[in-house]
């Protein structure tokens, strides 16, 4: 059953949600998702002391940290320095959690492989999760025939249905999913070409899907 939320501002101006805490009674995985549209590394960074105070609140088993499309304009310096700067900030509130970096899909522009070589580089030097899209998930190409993009960028319905399968899989399978070979997969197909750093690793602790997970997206 579909659900609604609507948010009135008491008074005129903008409003920015730091967060949405969904909560259902049906058993399964639990996520905290922290998004906000245009944001990029350095607008996390800035955050103020709550949102490490409620990643220790929540205590999730699990960040899922996805950025990198609106830090495209960055010196590929500056974003690696600024994904190690979140690290060590989610590492300090969250201790016993893992952290899993999802580099972004290939989304058309030539920052895109620099942003995730970056991300790939981050992941491997401090023995994080990687999910690394740009090299499983198609190229801009494939997303746009199969009607993935909503306007060349941003996902569509189906298209973020297929990402979101994409993810889920790898979770559930601690990136076996992302290992098996396969032609370009059609709608709804997880089926998908291994390539580079692509693979799911938890190597701090191998466990089956967890029960939280928080999300750090733009």
């Amino acid at each position: 059953m579909r659900t609604s939320l609507c948010i009135v501002p008491e008074n005129n101006g903008p409003v920015t949600l730091l967060g949405i805490n969904r909560i259902s009674e049906t058993p399964g995985v639990r996520i905290h998702r922290a998004a906000n549209g245009g944001w990029a590394t350095g607008q996390f960074l800035q955050r103020d002391p709550t949102f490490d105070e409620q990643l220790r609140l929540l205590g999730t088993d699990l960040v899922m940290v996805a950025l990198g499309v609106n830090d495209s304009g960055l010196p590929r310096e500056q974003f690696v320095r600024n994904l190690n700067l979140l690290a060590d900030r989610l590492e300090a509130a969250v201790p016993d959690a893992e952290i899993v970096l999802v580099a972004p899909y290939d989304y058309g522009l030539p920052q895109a492989p620099v942003v995730a070589g970056a991300i790939e580089e981050v992941a491997a030097a401090r023995g994080l999760g990687l999910i690394n899209l740009y090299e499983t998930a198609g190229s801009h190409q494939f997303f746009a025939d199969h009607g993935y993009l909503s306007d060349g960028l941003h996902f569509s319905p189906t298209g973020g249905e297929y990402v979101g399968d994409l993810l889920f899989e790898a979770f559930r399978t601690n990136g076996a999913s992302l290992t098996t070979a396969s032609p370009a997969p059609e709608p709804g197909s997880c089926g998908l070409l291994a390539g580079g750093a692509a693979l799911l690793l938890l190597p701090r602790r191998r466990r089956a899907l967890p029960a939280r997970y928080f999300a750090v997206e733009p």
